[in-house]
C-alpha cells in the first residue's frame, strides 16, 4: 500500500527535510511574509480589501447576479447583445 502524502499524514518526507536543509534559513521566512504582504497589497488595490470573509462574500453576490442575468434571459438568446460586433 503506498504512503499518503505529506499533506495527509502531516509527515514530512526525505524530499521535504532535503529541500528544508538546502534553503538559507535568512531568506524562507522573510520571503514568505514579504510575498504575503504584496498579495494582501495587491489585493487590496484591486478589490479595495484583502479581507478573505470579504472577497469570498464579493465572489459570491457575483455568481449569484450572473445566475439571475442566466434565468433572466433564459430561452432569448436573440436577445443577447452581441459583443462581436464593432462598435
Amino acid at each position: 500500500m503506498p504512503k499518503p502524502p505529506y499533506a495527509v499524514t502531516g509527515l514530512p518526507s526525505a524530499n521535504d527535510i532535503q529541500t528544508y536543509r538546502d534553503t538559507p534559513r535568512s531568506g524562507r521566512m522573510e520571503d514568505q511574509l514579504r510575498d504575503l504582504y504584496a498579495q494582501r497589497q495587491e489585493l487590496q488595490r484591486a478589490l479595495g480589501t484583502a479581507d478573505s470573509t470579504a472577497i469570498i462574500a464579493m465572489v459570491r453576490s457575483l455568481e449569484r447576479q450572473l445566475e439571475d442575468l442566466y434565468r433572466l434571459f433564459e430561452g432569448r438568446a436573440e436577445q443577447l447583445p452581441n459583443l462581436d460586433d464593432d462598435q
